[in-house]
């Protein structure tokens, strides 16, 4: 956790950057609670920090909350649903691949 707070607190101090964007590797679950936590304690007054957002291909997405067999590997369709469990934001790429009658469905939103 240092190496992200060093790094942090560098780019706040001396490189007078405002906003931070950070991705976790894919292979992360509980982010909450070893990423967004631990800099809520440590940059109290000195940051805000976003709520954790997702960001998911709306083919999984679709598969996941279907229930329906993803091209994925067992270990990583798991880690993409706890992602999507842990989620304050879920952000949908790529909605140009769907067509517009699935968009429509009551069945993509449940």
């Amino acid at each position: 956790m240092s190496i992200i707070t060093d790094a942090i607190e560098d780019l706040k101090n001396n490189q007078g950057v405002e906003i931070i964007i950070a991705e976790p590797v894919g292979s992360c679950t509980d982010l909450s609670a070893t990423i967004n936590q631990p800099l809520k304690e440590k940059f109290n007054e000195q940051l805000i920090i976003a709520p954790l957002t997702v960001l998911v291909d709306p083919m999984k997405l679709m598969d996941i909350l279907n229930e329906t067999p993803t091209e994925l590997h067992k270990s990583s369709e798991y880690i993409l649903k706890k992602q999507l469990e842990e989620a304050d934001i879920i952000v949908i790429n790529k909605l140009d691949l769907l067509v517009t009658e699935t968009l429509e469905s009551d069945s993509y939103y449940t």
